[in-house]
Order: structure tokens, then C-alpha cells, then sequence
């Protein structure tokens, strides 16, 4: 699930709901994996200031979300979105804040106004839940880097995140990235003959990815793809992780918000042999 907190400039009077802006909220509200975070501020922002034309398509949107369980309440009282994002870090996985603000920074936002690349695939991702990536969608190593910050930041997950790969290709920006936003990780790989093999080494795995790490190993049909499983997030590669990089133009990377899923995948631990 995706939690959206709506900030204040998100908010507008609708015009022609099917403009390209109003079809983009629709389907943003319409997604069964989104829910919304409000609070009273924002709502009597929105009562004072949308024109009364308009007013009744936001009460046919909160109606819906409410009746649905997909609208949940913040109890700051602030239109101050930061504050709200604070709070709601306790119990969340997966947040994005909902802006219409050009040139906005905040990495934990959307911009819904916004022609840059992230903005897109993180609309794309607040539309649909999945977003396909592939080198031509990169100018530079830069954006590929920024971009998968974006991506980890917005996750604010408890669960100890999961690196699956056969082999431990982590001299890459990717996984740098990774280190350095989450603490506790999980690294699956497939069980080697020797013993001192850098992929299965627990002492060269730690000086590579941090001490809080657990190795797990498995068979060639358990560990078959390269992916990282963070929270409700899932994503995957189908080359090694060093590879994702402009100069490579084969790869391609799926990112996936699903909770169910991503739970069901962790349970594939159960099966596997922790290295000591």
C-alpha cells in the first residue's frame, strides 16, 4: 500500500475532470492500493478556498475513500505536510507526499504539475503501482542514482530489507544508495562449494553491505533473481546490479508496491540455510 498525505497545493478546482491533470488524480484516487492521510486543517482549507462549483466533486472523493476504509485521519492539527509525515513515519511502509509545486525538492514528494522524469514514474507509480525502467530512460549513471533515492526514501518500512542475488555485485551505486538509507539488511544467495567464495564469506559481506547483516543460502531454483524487497517494495532486475547503468542497454528494472506480495516473498527465508 502506498499512504498519500495530500498537501495543500495539491489542491484545485476542477475544471474538465477529463484534462489530462483530472484524469491523473481519478485514476490516483480510484487505485485500491492507495490510501490518503488528511486531517481537519486541510479539510476546512479546502471548504474555504475550492469554489463552491467544485467543492462537490473533492466531497464525492472523500465519500468514496471514506466508505472505502482508504482515508485515514492525521491528528495535527497543521497544514504543515512535514509534521503530518512525521507522525505518520510510526506506522507506515510506503509514503509520498501529493504536490502541485514546481520546483519542489522534498524527496519524499510528487509533483503532480511536474514534466521531470521522477515525477512522472513516481505519478505513474501512484496510478498504477508499478513502474518499468530501462537504460533509455537515463541520460546518466547521476539519474539513475538519484532516482532509486527517491524511490528508498520514500520508504519509511521497520522490516530488515531483503538483497537477493547469486552473486554480490555491490560496487554500484544502487546498492550504495541502499546501505546507505537502511541499517538492518538481508542478503539471499546461493549456496557456494568454497567456502571462502566472496558471495557466502560473512566477514567480507558485512565490510561490503554493514554489520546488522543476516546471509541466507539456497539452491539454484530459490535464488534465481535479483531483487530487493523493501517494506512493500519490490524491485527487480534482470542483470546484476552493477549493471544497471546507461552504458548497458539490455536491462530492465520492474519497481512494485504490493504488500501482499512482498510478505508472501519474505517467507521464502523459512526455507533457507543462515550462514554463521
Amino acid at each position: 500500500m502506498v499512504e498519500i498525505i495530500l498537501d495543500k497545493s495539491f489542491i484545485y478546482n476542477f475544471g474538465d475532470i477529463n484534462s489530462k491533470e483530472g484524469r491523473t488524480i481519478d485514476k490516483i484516487f480510484l487505485n485500491e492500493n492507495n490510501t490518503f492521510i488528511i486531517n481537519s486543517s486541510l479539510l476546512e482549507y479546502i471548504e474555504e478556498n475550492i469554489d463552491i462549483t467544485f467543492l462537490q466533486k473533492w466531497e464525492d472523493y472523500f465519500t468514496y475513500l471514506s466508505d472505502n476504509n482508504k482515508l485515514e485521519s492525521s491528528k495535527n492539527d497543521t497544514l504543515d505536510t512535514d509534521v503530518i509525515f512525521k507522525e505518520e513515519t510510526k506506522v507506515t511502509d510506503y509514503v509520498i507526499v501529493l504536490k502541485n509545486i514546481d520546483n519542489d525538492l522534498n524527496k519524499n514528494s510528487c509533483n503532480l504539475k511536474s514534466i521531470l522524469f521522477n515525477d512522472l514514474l513516481f505519478i505513474e507509480l501512484l496510478t498504477s503501482n508499478k513502474i518499468t525502467l530501462r537504460n533509455s530512460n537515463f541520460k546518466n549513471n547521476y539519474e539513475i542514482k538519484e532516482f532509486f533515492e527517491k524511490l528508498f526514501f520514500c520508504s519509511k518500512t521497520k522490516y530488515r530489507i531483503t538483497i537477493i542475488s547469486r552473486y554480490n555485485n555491490f560496487d554500484c551505486d544502487i546498492i550504495k544508495v541502499l546501505k546507505n538509507k537502511f541499517e538492518e539488511k538481508a542478503y539471499w544467495t546461493t549456496k557456494k562449494r568454497d567456502f571462502t567464495d566472496p558471495s557466502t564469506n560473512l566477514k567480507n559481506l558485512r565490510n561490503q553491505l554493514g554489520n546488522k547483516l543476516l546471509v541466507f543460502t539456497g539452491n539454484n531454483e530459490q535464488i534465481h533473481e535479483r531483487k530487493l524487497i523493501i517494506g512493500s517494495l519490490i524491485v527487480e532486475f534482470d542483470d546484476d546490479f552493477n549493471k544497471i547503468t546507461v552504458d548497458v542497454d539490455t536491462w530492465v528494472c520492474n519497481c512494485l508496491v504490493d504488500k501482499s506480495l512482498a510478505d508472501k516473498l519474505r517467507t521464502k527465508q523459512n526455507s533457507l540455510i543462515r550462514v554463521n
